[in-house]
């Protein structure tokens, strides 16, 4: 996928950006800024639909949460603790920003192409996230 690939070099930038800009602060911003897009994933969708239930979007971000925990939580563990929230960052607020294309087209009653586009987002940036430590790795010459 390529937009995935796309948004993962962006958040390259971003975090290198971010982390210049606020220094010593950065987790912190990008712990609010997971927030502020939680909210956003249940708030906006649940004024804008009548007939969608409250729970469904509560579970919606409720579920982007709980895995970008888990693979953070994988991420910080194969590298190191710091990793936790970039990881975390990367999962939620990426995720979701990659996902708005798929959000705004599911609004005519049917969730199927919201769920058709999550899944394959969602791998493809665990996969980055997950295999990109062990692409640079230092090995020997020749070996």
């Amino acid at each position: 996928m390529r937009s995935a690939k796309l948004v993962f070099f962006a958040y390259l930038f971003i975090h290198r950006f971010g982390a210049g800009l606020f220094r010593s602060f950065w987790p912190t911003v990008q712990l609010l800024l997971v927030a502020f897009v939680l909210f956003d994933l249940v708030y906006f969708p649940y004024i804008s639909s009548e007939n969608s239930p409250l729970w469904v979007h509560m579970s919606i971000a409720a579920f982007m949460l709980v895995y970008g925990i888990l693979i953070a939580n994988i991420k910080a563990k194969e590298t190191a603790k710091q990793a936790f929230v970039p990881a975390l960052f990367l999962m939620v607020v990426m995720t979701v920003l990659e996902w708005v294309p798929g959000l705004r087209t599911s609004g005519a009653g049917s969730n199927d192409y919201k769920w058709l586009m999550i899944v394959p987002l969602l791998a493809c940036n665990t996969y980055q996230l997950l295999v990109l430590h062990r692409l640079n790795k230092k090995r020997p010459i020749g070996g």
